[in-house]
């Protein structure tokens, strides 16, 4: 930023959100050189570099999120058409974020499918597996969010949260082999007037991932088939339409979230410096107005230490500025104040 002299030459706008992210990256590249903290510019690094191998990948990742055994890696089971993951009753089966591929017909890209720990679990354990859920939901293209019944209070705040990030969600009502038709039809409507302005009401769908098995006399039980039929219908309507600028929003956001995270430190780190910067000048101007009775002598010198800390909180702030501008500013600053009878208040109280 420029306060004397010449503008800048403006920066050309980005063509679209792949060129803004790059854009983006560059900003953060210009903050992480500022900042001096080694921990937190490593951290910052690191963080900028994977959002860069983000804009090289070539797979849409679709993350699985949702409480305990709600589901979960039952559906990615089901989606995928092969065993994967423990699936069972126990609340926090799932300990790690596992990731799977397949491919969808018609759709030029891969898709990575997610299944994270469940959210809302208890115990230090369980807070932090669901801390690791919540991240890769962050990063995630696109939310598939399992429930198996009406939205309680703690996972309708999740949803809102992730879906306040901008993030696209789809809202999976599962165990449908445990309800009735008009069961079913009820939950949907309920779900689909709680988000009502977060999702639209063709993202709240119904499966049964590991529908139970139905006891025969005499025979084995029949188990029957999942049911992902219209998850699946509505996940390739999704993906054929918005896959690309869903992957180009995520990054967006990943690459916003970076640059402001940079900037916080920045800011944390210049005002650190102009506290000190302004302690150290403040006692050398109370050490000019002790020395100096004479309130013009006391301006003039007041003046001269100000143009240099006004120097030197420009360099802090990355404000261009000409040491003639500094006097000019620390002038006037100390005319406002003798005008307040600051200065001279100031050599009567240290005389």
């Amino acid at each position: 930023r420029r306060v004397h002299g010449h503008p800048r030459q403006a920066t050309p706008a980005p063509q679209n959100r792949r060129d803004a992210a790059t854009t983006s990256l560059g900003h953060v590249d210009r903050l992480i050189e500022r900042i001096q903290d080694d921990i937190s510019r490593r951290s910052l690094q690191n963080e900028r570099d994977r959002v860069a191998e983000e804009l090289k990948r070539g797979d849409l990742v679709v993350v699985v999120f949702g409480t305990g055994s709600s589901g979960k890696t039952s559906l990615i089971r089901a989606l995928l058409n092969e065993m994967v993951g423990d699936v069972g009753a126990p609340m926090g089966v799932t300990k790690t974020s596992r990731a799977y591929r397949l491919r969808l017909k018609g759709l030029e890209r891969g898709l990575q499918l997610v299944d994270t720990p469940g959210i809302l679990e208890a115990g230090d354990e369980g807070l932090s597996r669901g801390e690791t859920a919540r991240r890769r939901a962050v990063r995630a293209d696109l939310l598939i969010v399992v429930v198996d019944g009406d939205l309680r209070a703690s996972e309708y705040a999740v949803v809102t949260s992730l879906a306040g990030l901008g993030k696209r969600l789809l809202l999976v009502l599962n165990k449908r082999d445990l309800r009735g038709v008009d069961e079913e039809k009820r939950l949907l409507q309920v779900l689909r007037s709680r988000c009502q302005g977060q999702l639209n009401a063709a993202d709240v769908v119904a499966c049964s991932a590991s529908p139970q098995s139905i006891p025969q006399p005499g025979r084995r039980p029949l188990q029957p088939l999942p049911d992902v039929s219209d998850l699946l219908q509505r996940l390739a309507v999704v993906l054929h339409a918005e896959g690309e600028e869903l992957i180009a929003d995520n990054i967006l956001l990943q690459c916003r979230s970076l640059d402001s995270r940079g900037r916080d430190l920045l800011n944390d780190q210049r005002s650190r410096e102009a506290k000190r910067c302004i302690d150290r000048y403040s006692w050398m101007g109370a050490g000019i107005v002790a020395a100096n009775p004479l309130p013009g002598v006391d301006l003039l010198s007041t003046a001269a230490v100000n143009a240099q800390m006004i120097l030197e909180m420009a360099k802090i702030y990355g404000v261009e500025m000409s040491r003639d501008r500094a006097k000019d500013l620390a002038l006037s600053l100390g005319q406002t104040l003798g005008k307040l009878g600051i200065v001279k208040g100031a050599t009567h109280v240290l005389c």
